[in-house]
């Protein structure tokens, strides 16, 4: 096994219950722990052995805040009453959920420099400023990437669609 299947598998349970007691549902708490664990694996290499911990924990707060931003602190409970309510908010999350995955294939179609600047810009929880350090570019060359990989993706995307 290796070192992040061992960090994955000791901190798993752990990262879910932190979301689930934030308010947020069982199947969405385990998608957060996901998201979490899919953004430290992609930076495991360039993350200091003894900051992993501190790194998992900042990654999960912020996406916490972030949930919390976007959907608020929601309790659905199964009420007749509300059932319509309860299937639209399903139906928006399966919607949700379609568009992020043809966000996904869309950024795979790209060149691979156009998929970093997408990642870094988009995605990574490094600020841009380091990244470009680290790549040896200005933050600006990063944004411009970033703006013609958009360019690219809206007729990929309108395909999708």
């Amino acid at each position: 096994m290796t070192e992040f299947q061992e960090f994955y598998e000791l901190e798993r349970g752990n990262v879910t219950r932190f979301f689930s007691a934030r308010g947020v549902a069982p199947s969405e708490a385990e998608d957060l722990a996901q998201e979490t664990f899919i953004r430290i694996w992609m930076n495991w290499p360039k993350i200091h052995a003894a900051a992993r911990f501190n790194y998992l924990w900042l990654t999960a707060r912020r996406l916490a805040i972030d949930w919390s931003r976007r959907f608020g602190r929601r309790n659905i409970r199964f009420d007749p009453a509300l059932h319509d309510g309860v299937v639209a908010d399903v139906t928006d999350q399966l919607l949700q959920a379609e568009q992020l995955l043809s966000v996904r294939q869309a950024v795979s179609q790209l060149p691979e420099q156009y998929q970093r600047a997408v990642r870094w810009v988009y995605y990574d929880e490094i600020p841009l400023r380091e990244r470009a350090a680290q790549a040896g570019t200005t933050p600006g060359a990063i944004k411009s990437m970033a703006l013609r990989a958009r360019r690219q993706l809206r007729p990929l995307l309108q395909e999708a669609a």
